[in-house]
């Protein structure tokens, strides 16, 4: 018994229009896999750097001296966090100014000036609480951290 082979029986213009559409699927189906894996490690980066950003201020306040003198002030675009140093005499605000968490070292008495600071990351908001005793609330972009004010080993 012959096997019919369908095949033979497609004209030269059908199976042109076939294999175009096979092309066309494929295509396609690579353009939107391009896409998904693009919005996925986008949003891992955003996501990898927001939570670089909070380390960085978690750190900052596990390496201020005096923990007892952390305050939450007014910055140029809200809370600013103020980490004494050296005795009083200076102190590092981490504050949000055009878009950017800033640092700026400066004297106790000066005014936050964020030409003067160094720019830690892109942020839309920055938002700090220390109504909890011994913990202070970071907020980056919606997302919460907290830096723990006391002393370590209590």
């Amino acid at each position: 018994m012959k096997k019919e082979n369908h095949l033979e029986n497609l004209t030269p213009l059908s199976q042109l229009i076939t294999y175009t559409l096979l092309v066309l699927s494929v295509l396609v189906l690579v353009y939107l896999g391009v896409r998904l894996f693009r919005g996925v490690t986008q949003e891992r980066e955003q996501a990898e750097h927001l939570r670089s950003t909070i380390t960085y201020v978690q750190n900052e306040v596990f390496l201020c001296e005096d923990k007892s003198a952390v305050r939450i002030g007014q910055g140029p675009e809200g809370d600013m966090l103020i980490l004494p140093m050296q005795g009083g005499k200076y102190e590092i605000r981490i504050y949000l100014s055009e878009g950017y968490i800033r640092e700026e070292v400066t004297s106790v008495n000066a005014a936050a000036n964020p030409d003067n600071a160094e720019k830690i990351s892109k942020a839309e908001s920055f938002q700090l609480d220390l109504s909890q005793r011994e913990l202070l609330l970071i907020k980056i972009d919606g997302n919460e951290a907290v830096a723990h004010l006391g002393r370590y080993g209590q």
